[in-house]
């Protein structure tokens, strides 16, 4: 029986894409207000095609299709500088919203998200601002709070606020100012922080990437959040170092009351209090190491985790460095079957390398995994090695993308696609891990 037209339009239109402030623009004008209802699926990018764009509203824009919307599930904002606080109301009303992904695509030092204020701090020294409405951290964590239904969050390239890191003014990590206008939460009050996304009773999901992780509340605040699963990547801004130490004040926190199931990580874990007698990853079965995570952490990150059931590995990889990384997960092998697997990552099924391309190398832009693996040249002996190692053991390993079997099993846990390689890129696809929602702003 041939389709209806009220069922093609509500196929068609159940997932849309907008790249530009114009093409939403010229969406709203030409798409009738009773077809918004089927949308369930809504990518918005508001930066706008052309440099000569006029002055654009934002605010106006987002409230009037968000109202229209309303019956959304999954929802990608990409602003470039941002809304206004009156955007907040508008997630009050999206019951069905689950999945949302709020994400930078200007230049974080001249347009962060921020507020109503004419000055940044940049660099230790105060800037004025072109007249465009910014906001921080204080904005993204009211909107998520005023979710009803949320259930995974994604976050990229989230501005600090001055309010809550005091510490940051004077050093090369943007902040910003104007921000306190925004109201106080019923549960959160007046810390409107990021360690407040713990205390949203139904996140299952927490993605934050290219953002400054550094706030002590991470470590006390109480997690409400049943997360299965937590994904944080690196800051440009902070040494690995100390990169590492925030990710371990989240990562212990978080697991101690929810049962993470899946942790993607760009920096290594090795403080005695993770170790496998005390770690409290007891429902790790699936890790993702990040294209950033240092290679010759990789034996040290394991062996903290040793006593989480993990199941499956996957590691991005640059393939410039294809060959130390098999090394090393050569090394970590040997160290299992030297302490039997019986008593060394038990659970251990798989390992698997996804190549990923490096912002910034037109050679490779763009390019997939299996597209990456066929530019590799001797590069492939050392796969092929870790492989027949891997097989010897019993244990599953491939390159992602390279044959169809590996990439069904790798969809079973979780880990299916790239995440692009850059700490930076308002462009990138989603990771395996975190299968977040993500639309290029064209």
């Amino acid at each position: 029986m041939p389709a209806t037209l009220a069922q093609l339009t509500d196929q068609y239109i159940q997932n849309i894409t907008l790249n530009s402030y114009e093409a939403i623009s010229s969406f709203m004008r030409h798409v009738p207000k009773p077809y918004y209802h089927h949308i369930r699926s809504l990518s918005l990018c508001l930066k706008p095609s052309s440099s000569n764009s006029g002055p654009i509203d934002q605010t106006t824009l987002l409230i009037d299709i968000l109202s229209l919307a309303a019956r959304v599930e999954s929802l990608s904002l990409h602003f470039i500088g941002s809304p206004a606080k009156s955007i907040i109301s508008s997630f009050q009303n999206l019951h069905d919203l689950r999945r949302l992904h709020v994400s930078n695509c200007g230049d974080e030092n001249a347009q962060p998200l921020y507020a109503l204020f004419p000055f940044s701090v940049i660099f230790g020294k105060w800037i004025l601002m072109p007249p465009t409405i910014f906001r921080s951290e204080r904005l993204v964590v009211s909107i998520a709070l005023a979710t009803p239904q949320l259930q995974e969050l994604t976050l990229d390239r989230i501005a600090r606020s001055q309010i809550h890191a005091p510490d940051l003014l004077g050093t090369l990590i943007p902040t910003v100012l104007g921000d306190n206008d925004i109201e106080d939460h019923p549960i959160a009050g007046s810390a409107l922080s990021l360690p407040s996304l713990l205390l949203i009773p139904t996140l299952r999901q927490l993605h934050i990437r290219d953002t400054h992780l550094g706030d002590h509340r991470w470590e006390d605040t109480i997690c409400l959040a049943p997360l299965s699963v937590l994904d944080l990547g690196s800051c440009c801004h902070v040494s690995p170092e100390v990169g590492r130490t925030h990710v371990e004040a989240i990562v212990k926190n978080v697991a101690r009351a929810s049962p993470v199931n899946r942790l993607a990580i760009a920096t290594g874990l090795d403080q005695t209090e993770f170790q496998h007698s005390t770690t409290p990853l007891k429902s790790l079965r699936h890790l993702e190491l990040t294209s950033f995570f240092p290679i010759d952490g990789i034996v040290d990150t394991l062996s903290t985790l040793a006593g989480s059931p993990i199941e499956t590995v996957a590691v991005q990889c640059f393939n410039d460095d294809v060959e130390d990384l098999c090394e090393s997960l050569e090394t970590f092998l040997n160290e299992r079957v030297e302490k039997g697997p019986d008593h060394f990552h038990q659970q251990l099924k798989s390992l698997f390398i996804t190549l990923v391309p490096l912002e910034g190398d037109e050679e490779t832009a763009g390019l997939s995994s299996a597209q990456l693996y066929e530019m590799l040249g001797e590069q492939r002996d050392a796969i092929k090695k870790l492989e027949d190692f891997c097989s010897d053991l019993g244990l599953g390993c491939g390159v992602l993308g390279i044959d169809a079997s590996e990439n069904c099993c790798a969809s079973a846990v979780g880990f299916v696609g790239t995440r692009h390689a850059s700490a930076r890129s308002s462009t990138e696809e989603a990771t395996p891990i975190s299968k977040a929602l993500m639309s290029s702003c064209l």
